[in-house]
């Protein structure tokens, strides 16, 4: 099994559960469905006036918690059924709210229909953006590290002091003249 987590943008949409086993078109065919579904649930829930009763505050309630992006943090896949069962719900609430039913015209039942008029909106907008390779810490200790590594750097540069190349420790050719014998000999008179 392979847990998907869908995404737009940076914001965690839902985590979706399927075979690895599953081809790819029909994976992406049933994320659109699942995402189109939760967008779904999502108009209708926000689409209730403030005339409707308690019913449908608890219903859009439940509903919203059954599509909520707390269920990434909780570990939650969400399902097709879990969607159903949220549009079920408000249809229920709606039920018992207008039992003479809704308008035709009204964008509720339009949407409980699929008969909801999407030619006004965007389809999409483009690739999905990439996740941060580091995270918001880790670029920020790579950042105080590099401005250490700058701040030594200047003040390498800055000691240009040479005194250091005087002294025998550093004369390259000590070992030659270790080995011809002649490491002592002064050529100036005392």
């Amino acid at each position: 099994m392979v847990l998907l987590h869908v995404k737009r943008g940076d914001e965690s949409q839902f985590l979706l559960q399927a075979s690895g086993s599953t081809e790819l078109e029909e994976l992406t065919a049933q994320v659109a469905r699942l995402y189109n579904a939760r967008l779904k649930v999502q108009r209708v829930c926000s689409a209730p006036n403030e005339k409707m009763k308690q019913v449908l505050k608890k219903t859009v309630e439940e509903a919203k918690a059954i599509i909520s992006k707390k269920q990434v943090e909780a570990g939650v896949c969400v399902t097709m059924e879990m969607v159903k069962d949220a549009l079920d719900q408000l249809r229920g609430a709606v039920m018992i709210v207008y039992p003479m039913g809704l308008p035709p015209y009204d964008p509720i039942r339009m949407e409980f229909e699929n008969k909801e008029d999407l030619s006004g909106t965007q389809r999409g907008q483009g690739a999905p953006a990439r996740e941060p390779v580091l995270s918001s810490e880790e670029h920020r200790q790579l950042m105080l590290h590099f401005h250490r590594r700058q701040e030594e750097l200047k003040k390498l540069e800055e000691n240009d002091d040479d005194s250091c190349l005087n002294s025998p420790w550093a004369d390259n050719t000590a070992l030659k003249r270790h080995f011809h014998g002649v490491k002592d000999i002064k050529w100036r008179p005392r």
